[in-house]
C-alpha cells in the first residue's frame, strides 16, 4: 500500500532536494534496493484550462483529458535525478533549471519502485509550488 503525503513546498525558481527514508515496519529496519529502480513523475493537480468537468474526470475523450495525465516533470534512478545512499535511504534531486518549468501550483506526484518485472507505488502525494523570486545578480563595484 503506498505512503500518502503532502510534500513540503518548494519554489519554481530552486532546486528540489528531498532524502526519503523507507524502513520495514515489522524489523523496524531499512529497506534492501539492491536490484531496484525508482521513478517519479510530477503532474499537475489542477485542470487543464480548456479541460471540461466530463472530461477532466477521467470521462470521455479529447486533449484536455490525456493532456491532464501527462508528466510534467519525471526523473529516475536510470536518469540520475534519484539516487540510492544505501539501504533504505534515496535522494530526489532537481535542479533549479528544470524546477523553472513548472508554473506555481498543486501537483500530483507519484514515486514507483521495480524489482525483478514487479512493480509496486511507494508514494502517492501532492507538491505545492511557489512561485520564486528572482533576483538579479549584484555587482560589487
Amino acid at each position: 500500500m503506498p505512503f500518502h503525503a503532502k510534500l513540503k513546498e518548494v519554489s519554481n525558481q530552486a532546486d528540489w532536494a528531498m532524502p526519503i527514508q523507507i524502513m520495514d515496519r515489522s524489523s523496524q529496519t531499512l529497506v534492501d534496493f539492491t536490484g531496484t529502480s525508482f521513478a517519479i513523475a510530477v503532474v499537475p493537480a489542477a485542470p487543464m484550462p480548456d479541460a471540461t468537468p466530463r472530461s477532466w474526470y477521467g470521462y470521455g475523450v479529447g486533449s484536455a483529458a490525456q493532456l491532464s495525465r501527462q508528466p510534467v516533470l519525471t526523473g529516475s534512478t536510470k536518469t540520475g535525478e534519484i539516487s540510492i545512499f544505501g539501504p533504505g535511504v534515496l535522494f530526489v534531486y532537481f535542479p533549479a533549471a528544470r524546477m523553472q518549468g513548472l508554473a506555481p501550483g498543486m501537483y500530483k506526484v507519484g514515486l514507483t519502485a521495480t524489482n525483478g518485472g514487479q512493480t509496486i507505488q511507494l508514494i502517492i502525494g501532492y507538491l505545492p509550488v511557489r512561485d520564486g523570486v528572482v533576483t538579479p545578480a549584484l555587482t560589487v563595484a
